[in-house]
């Protein structure tokens, strides 16, 4: 129903409305071309009267579908009654992703039909809920397709919108460097001592009244506005396109990355200061190496003073190998940041300094005591006490403990959770010598790769693992691991790049005889 249109297009759109007057949440997705048709339609054309009792239903059902604070039983009540209702659908939906099943939510959603029998609404909706349940490539395809012919009509209208603004404001301009100006606005500007501020205030006024009058420029904001909803979809396609990236090889993760620059460029202008549109944009560019780019970013954001953004900027810093500039931003807001912040900055810090066990372990205690995270990070803290005393049993217990919580967490959304299981493994395995724990410490980092292969902490991680896990396997086939009591160093041996390291003391053996039946001497001197 686009201008120019024909008898043949109108014919074409009736048998269109006649179809989706069965599903009448649709109609309210095209108004203006349901607008259309019906002023293009013949008075005595039979679909009329389909379409406007189909457009009755939905407009009589939207208040109650959306009304505040409906439980998931009164939404199923309104699903039986009118099981066409997709905003009842959509919201039902969500109680299945609050309550931790999206693929339930999706269940629901597809029940509609294909991609294009569900409201854009629904369709981000559906989009968002495969992403949570990890299905990027579907959560991908349903944006890219909604957006398809939507994406470069709203940058056309921006364009427009822009262009439009432009020849006004030139044309003020030149009034105002003409003098032929209002009197109203002379009278201001000319004003016993009326400041330079007052001046510019004047001016802005008077422009931006003139731009809200100017018909041309209110025709394009509402070109602009019947195409709002893109700005959502562009947000959400290149967060997916982001995610894919980081699970993707070398080429296919510059295609993703380059795409979601895209995506995000095309609704800069009203994306322009949502914290998640520049957190996006600085993690893109920084893995495309534009590092001036990301930098600015990310300023943006730290610019707003906001302790929780700064907290995600310092997140990201991490996650991109910048340890040096996250700990620089965790630290200082740790300073300044409310309670609920700093314990969450306190975190971060422990992390970042995990390298040095007394400055992890304070940065740890200043988080709160109820923080999950920093309670299993004592944990293992207290298991590699454990370890350096000789405590065997406890040690791999201790770490034991920390993998599985880890594993409790873990998700398609949260990977940390495998990582974190599998390195609380691998330990276990060095105070226990005991190689099923390497086995659990592979699979779980290799499911932590599958996740995100683009972060350079799960990269390295899973490097060691794979390395251990293969020399220990190697050693045996020929020698009793655990009867000697390797861990994954005293395995692998001196490198050849490197002089020979001077022999360990046998203070882990003998701590090994102090909790466990003793062995033969040949054991224990080995």
């Amino acid at each position: 129903m686009a201008p120019p249109r024909s008898s043949a297009a109108t014919a074409a759109a009736g048998r269109i409305l006649a179809r989706l007057a069965a599903q009448p949440s649709l109609l309210d997705d095209a108004p203006a071309a349901v607008e259309a048709w019906l002023a293009a339609a013949a008075p005595d054309d039979p679909t009329r009267a389909v379409v406007l009792a189909a457009r009755a239903r939905a407009d009589a059902a939207r208040p109650e579908a959306e009304a505040e604070g409906l439980t998931p039983a009164a939404l199923a009540a309104m699903a039986r009654t009118r099981p066409w209702d997709q905003r009842v659908a959509m919201a039902l939906a969500r109680a299945d992703a609050d309550a931790g099943d999206a693929a339930a939510g999706v269940v629901r959603l597809r029940r509609f039909g294909d991609d294009g029998r569900l409201m854009r609404g629904g369709r981000l909706l559906l989009a968002q809920l495969e992403a949570e349940r990890g299905q990027l490539e579907v959560a991908d395809g349903v944006l890219t397709a909604l957006l398809a012919q939507r994406l470069p009509r709203y940058v056309a209208a921006n364009g427009a919108l822009d262009a439009a603004g432009r020849a006004v404001s030139q044309r003020l301009e030149a009034l105002l460097d003409a003098g032929a100006i209002p009197a109203e606005l002379r009278a201001r500007l000319e004003a016993p001592g009326a400041t330079d501020a007052a001046r510019e205030d004047a001016v802005r006024e008077w422009m931006t009244a003139a731009l809200r009058a100017d018909a041309e420029v209110a025709a394009a904001q509402a070109a602009t506005a019947a195409l709002d909803d893109v700005v959502a979809g562009a947000l959400a396609l290149g967060m997916i396109k982001l995610r894919r990236a980081q699970a993707a090889d070398a080429a296919a993760r510059d295609a993703l990355l380059a795409e979601a620059e895209r995506a995000f460029v095309a609704i800069r202008g009203a994306a322009e200061g949502q914290p998640v549109f520049h957190l996006a944009m600085g993690e893109i560019y920084a893995r495309l190496g534009k590092v001036e780019a990301s930098e600015a970013e990310f300023a943006t954001i730290l610019n707003q003073g906001d302790p929780q953004l700064t907290l995600e900027v310092a997140r990201l810093y991490r996650n991109l190998g910048s340890t040096a500039r996250a700990t620089e931003v965790a630290t200082k807001l740790f300073g300044s940041a409310p309670a609920a912040v700093r314990s969450e900055a306190a975190v971060l810090l422990g992390l970042l300094t995990e390298a040095d066990e007394a400055t992890s372990e304070r940065w740890y205690r200043e988080a709160d005591p109820a923080s999950l995270f920093a309670r299993n990070a004592l944990l293992e803290l207290d298991a590699r006490r454990a370890m350096r005393e000789g405590q065997w049993q406890r040690c791999a217990t201790l770490f034991a403990q920390s993998a599985k919580a880890s594993l409790e967490h873990a998700s398609a959304v949260n990977s940390a959770g495998y990582n974190n299981a599998a390195t609380a493994y691998m330990r276990a395995f060095g105070c226990s010598a005991d190689v099923a724990w390497l086995d659990k410490a592979e699979a779980a980092m290799t499911r932590a790769h599958q996740l995100t292969p683009a972060d350079p902490i799960v990269v390295g991680n899973l490097v060691a693992v794979l390395r251990n896990r293969a020399t220990v396997r190697a050693l045996g086939r020929r020698v009793d691991v655990a009867a000697l009591g390797l861990d994954s160093a005293t395995a692998r041996g001196p490198r050849p790049d490197r002089p020979p390291a001077r022999r360990r003391s046998p203070r882990r053996c003998r701590g090994r005889a102090a909790s466990r039946p003793p062995r033969a001497p040949w054991r224990c001197r080995a």
